[in-house]
């Protein structure tokens, strides 16, 4: 953890001079409607986060102005200009979707305001877009799906079927799996951004007769999907990969259906790391036993990450090199990037830069339990 902090704490820049007797932060996510299960579990890991550091970030008196963004675009740019022009935060922290950041971004740094994403990495903001004031506790938009498409091809899958939903996180999702997936296609298709029943696609799908599915469904979307593809039949005909669509957000109400579907992530929760132990069991104790999610434990780190803000309040730094450019990116201090199956576990933690030349960070359901994703391998074996 001291080596990522201070890695950060030399990447951050200077933020408006202002007395230097407290910090105050606005958050914004999803918390209602289908997409709340993600925004609920980023909101609950930045509330840890803060009660790890006594809700003093950088020494001073915190304030946190949580607000929900209701996952539309309106909302989140009318929110992000009350933060800067009314509430005169010193960071926004949180957000869960793409096409949400994005909307926000040039109003927030043209601010010179701190942004740190704790959910969406969208390839715009790491590229050409990449701002001084944009930072990111999470991972980049492609970098689970380049893992899946690596595994698909290394197994030697062909006749693929690809879903995403039509926004920049699908977008990059796809692009992230078609990067190292060099096999055949059977089918490409985005559908509504926030859509519920995919019963026309599924049957698409079926008439396409592909030898597996990868798809792409956060949140309540996944949830729906998941459970629609198998109420169709097609669970026991085409084996099903997904990226971000199956994890702890979304176990409990999947159920029996996420049973024996392939995916990657980043975070091993089975990692005998101290301080994964304790976030767990501290964030279990503070949700009512609700196992945290991948997402959760991007937003604990962010309120680290916001402690040079309070730091520089009232004096000039200089500026960093760009954010997502400049920084190793790693499965963060507690993290660890895996491969899961039913057994047995080892973890071990890697960049992101390493994912193109070892095995894929995968985890594979085959617990008879709903609300638990069991046991972990390292990324050089799938079993």
């Amino acid at each position: 953890m001291k080596t990522w902090l201070a890695a950060l704490l030399a990447a951050v820049a200077s933020v408006p001079a202002m007395a230097a007797d407290k910090l105050t932060l606005g958050f914004m996510s999803v918390l209602s409607g289908p997409a709340a299960v993600i925004g609920n579990d980023i909101r609950d890991g930045m509330r840890l986060g803060l009660a790890h550091v006594n809700n003093r970030v950088g020494g001073l008196p915190t304030t946190v102005l949580v607000e929900d963004d209701r996952q539309k675009v309106e909302v989140a740019v009318e929110l992000a200009n009350k933060f800067i022009k009314q509430d005169h935060v010193d960071a926004i922290i949180g957000l869960s979707f793409s096409n949400l950041l994005l909307a926000i971004y040039p109003t927030v740094v043209e601010s010179q305001t701190v942004l740190i994403s704790s959910n969406p990495g969208p390839s715009q903001i790491a590229g050409k877009d990449c701002s001084k004031y944009f930072f990111s506790t999470s991972w980049q938009g492609d970098n689970w799906s380049e893992a899946m498409g690596a595994y698909l091809q290394k197994a030697g899958v062909q006749n693929v079927y690809i879903l995403a939903p039509n926004y920049a996180a699908g977008r990059d999702v796809v692009t992230g799996f078609k990067r190292f997936y060099k096999g055949k296609l059977a089918g490409e298709v985005y559908t509504g951004f926030t859509q519920l029943d995919f019963q026309a696609e599924l049957a698409q799908l079926r008439a396409a007769k592909p030898s597996a599915v990868f798809a792409f469904y956060p949140g309540g979307l996944g949830i729906n999907f998941v459970k629609q593809y198998a109420q169709a039949g097609l669970k026991d005909q085409i084996p099903l990969y997904t990226s971000y669509t199956v994890d702890y957000t979304t176990l409990p109400a999947i159920g029996e259906d996420a049973v024996g579907l392939l995916r990657t992530s980043s975070w091993d929760p089975d990692s005998a790391n101290p301080v994964n132990k304790r976030f767990i069991a501290d964030f279990e104790a503070n949700s009512d036993a609700r196992h945290p999610s991948t997402p959760a434990t991007r937003t604990t780190p962010s309120c680290c990450l916001t402690r040079p803000c309070a730091r520089s309040k009232g004096r000039s730094r200089t500026s960093p090199p760009c954010s997502r450019r400049s920084r190793k990116r790693t499965s963060h201090h507690f993290a660890a990037t895996s491969v899961s199956t039913a057994t047995t576990f080892r973890s071990s933690t890697t960049t992101s830069g390493e994912w193109s030349k070892r095995a894929p960070s995968c985890a594979f359901v085959r617990s008879k339990s709903s609300s638990r994703i069991t046991a972990t391998l390292t990324l050089s074996s799938v079993r």
